[in-house]
């Protein structure tokens, strides 16, 4: 996938299911990065911990997304 090269992708949901395998089958497409976000914080980064080792740019953002606030706070980092 092309498309994802240079690109950094922002994944909700992405400590567990479908939106961690979203994360990495976009760092394996070539993303140059993944911000995820959750309220699994030890599972968050425990992923991150791991995609960083294999040298890929990786955050956690511990968000519930019911929150206007932790919504704004995911964006803004």
């Amino acid at each position: 996938m092309p498309e994802l090269n240079n690109k950094v992708i922002l994944v909700t949901g992405g400590t567990q299911g479908v939106g961690e395998s979203v994360a990495r089958h976009c760092l394996a497409a070539g993303a140059s990065g993944v911000v995820i976000c959750g309220r699994q914080q030890a599972r968050g980064e425990a992923l991150v911990a791991e995609w960083q080792a294999a040298g890929h740019r990786a955050e956690f953002v511990r968000a519930d997304l019911a929150s206007v606030d932790d919504c704004r706070r995911v964006v803004t980092r």
